[in-house]
Order: C-alpha cells, then sequence, then structure tokens
C-alpha cells in the first residue's frame, strides 16, 4: 500500500512525463467540457432513446431498453475516455493498472463496494428506512448483467479514467496529492450536478465517493481499485437490489420509505445519511492505512 505523497507512483507518472498540461487549465477544462458533453446528451437524448429503441424493436422483452439505454451511455461517456486518453497521451503517460497486483486490487476494489453499499443498506433498513418491494427479479438475469456490465461498467470506467487516471494525478504532482484528490473530488460531485439537482448531503456523498476512489488510486497505485469499487457500488445499487432501478428493474426489489434523512428522499441512498457513515468509514481508514511500499515499486 502506497503512501499519499510525492512518492506515489500514480503521481510520479505525470513526473516523468515529458509535458505537463497548467492544473487550472485542467480543472476549468474538464469541467467546461464535462458540462457541455452531459448538455448535449441531455438535449439530444430522446430523440437518440427513441431511435435505439425503434431499431432494437424485434428483440425480446427488455432487451430493447436495454440496448437503447446502453447505446445511449456509450455516447454520453465515450468522450469522456477519448478526451483522458489524448491529454495523456499528449503529456507521455498512459492509464495503468495497480502495478504488481491489478487482479488482487480489482478484488479488494469490488469488496469495498459491494461491501460498503451493502453496509449502507443494512444500516438504513436497521433504521426502518428499507422494505421489501412489492415485486422480486423485475427483470431477466440476463438482461440485467448487459445492463450492469455496459450501463454501470462503462459509466464507472468513464468517470475513473477521467478523474482518476487523467486529472488527478495532473493536479497531484502540481498542486500536492491531497490537494489534487480533494479537487478532483470536488469536480466529481459537480459533474454530478449538471443533470441532476442532488441536496445537500447528496453532494457530501458524493464528494466523499470521490475521495473514497481517489484514495484507492493512490493506495494501490492503479486503476484497478476505484474502478471495480465505483462498479460494484453502483451496480449493486440499480442492478442488484432495484434501489435506484433501470426502466428493467433490478435482480431483486427493495424500497426505500420514511425519513428523507435515512432513506434519502429524492435522491434514494446517494442522500442517505446512512450512506454517508459509511462512506466516511471507509475513507478515515484509507486515510489512516499504515503505509507498506513493496521493494521493487517501480514508477
Amino acid at each position: 500500500m502506497y503512501g499519499v505523497n510525492f512518492e506515489n507512483p500514480w503521481v510520479l507518472g505525470v513526473d516523468r512525463a515529458g509535458k505537463r498540461v497548467p492544473a487550472w487549465a485542467a480543472a476549468l477544462g474538464s469541467s467546461v467540457f464535462a458540462a457541455l458533453i452531459l448538455f448535449t446528451v441531455q438535449l439530444t437524448g430522446p430523440t437518440f432513446y427513441t431511435l435505439f429503441t425503434g431499431a432494437a424493436q424485434g428483440a425480446p422483452k427488455g432487451w430493447d431498453v436495454a440496448l437503447a439505454l446502453d447505446a445511449l451511455q456509450v455516447m454520453a461517456f465515450a468522450p469522456f475516455i477519448v478526451v483522458a486518453a489524448a491529454g495523456m497521451k499528449i503529456e507521455g503517460r498512459r492509464v495503468r493498472g495497480a502495478p504488481g497486483g491489478g487482479a488482487l486490487w480489482s478484488l479488494v476494489g469490488l469488496i469495498v463496494g459491494l461491501a460498503g453499499f451493502g453496509l449502507s443498506v443494512a444500516l438504513a433498513w436497521g433504521l426502518g428506512a428499507v422494505e421489501p418491494g412489492a415485486e422480486a427479479a423485475l427483470a431477466p438475469i440476463a438482461v440485467s448483467l448487459v445492463l450492469g456490465l455496459v450501463i454501470v461498467g462503462f459509466q464507472a470506467l468513464a468517470e475513473e479514467v477521467f478523474f482518476r487516471a487523467w486529472l488527478q494525478p495532473l493536479l497531484s504532482v502540481q498542486w500536492g496529492p491531497w490537494v489534487g484528490l480533494v479537487v478532483t473530488s470536488i469536480l466529481f460531485a459537480g459533474l454530478h450536478n449538471i443533470l441532476q439537482r442532488p441536496g445537500f448531503l447528496a453532494n457530501i456523498n458524493l464528494f466523499l465517493g470521490g475521495m473514497l476512489f481517489g484514495l484507492l488510486a493512490l493506495r494501490s497505485g492503479g486503476l484497478a481499485a476505484p474502478a471495480a469499487a465505483h462498479f460494484a457500488w453502483n451496480w449493486t445499487e440499480a442492478g442488484g437490489l432495484g434501489l435506484d432501478p433501470p426502466p428493467t428493474g433490478g435482480l431483486i426489489s427493495l424500497h426505500l420509505k420514511g425519513p428523507s434523512l435515512w432513506s434519502g428522499g429524492v435522491d434514494t441512498m446517494n442522500g442517505s445519511l446512512a450512506t454517508t457513515l459509511v462512506l466516511l468509514a471507509l475513507v478515515f481508514g484509507l486515510i489512516v492505512a499504515r503505509r507498506f511500499v513493496p521493494k521493487a515499486s517501480g514508477g
């Protein structure tokens, strides 16, 4: 486990690159770019959704919606990967996995995402904010898996490549790892305000989520852990438990109820204090985790 400092390989990868984009320009440019892309998708999304569902009319029930949503997700988030890849190409660096343990850190990330969201739901359930839904298995397993792998997985990967692989190391090497981590987490939360209007607690949780994924990148020295955690958290919420379901539903159906402080209200579990408490615990754990640098750490 690496330290959050200038010797971190996630930061050294930028420090050793041939060129650097000014940190302020990267932060400003990424914000403007994200706003333009997502506003464009918001305006054109209904039209494209109609076209995509029409093209998939011959598909079995549920698959037409799943394929249309998959296509929209790729259209919305593919530009994030393209811009991040172009930025790193200009700088002379690349997206990389966790050094010496990509598979292991992927497993760690999956456990963090599954356990983290699971604990949030368990806490909310214990406080009476979660109950079984009227129906279970709303979506065929195959449809839910496709929705998860493409809709949730592609979005999580695109956001991690954009924020954690490209932007965070660039800001960290110029402003310091902690400042880079915090600023990137603020921008990550801000991204979710472009198409939605999350409440105060939801914005706090989005910021803490950015801190969690950013710390996983720094502590592991790679992208495997944060990408896996991001995917596992989001898919468990939507495709798994159906607490923020796509139109085809989740594998099982749970409902949120009661005071918005614990149920999250319109923000679902993103706005729940249960999520805040779990994220704070995970972030604090990663902050105080004992630093360990392998002998052959590499850059």
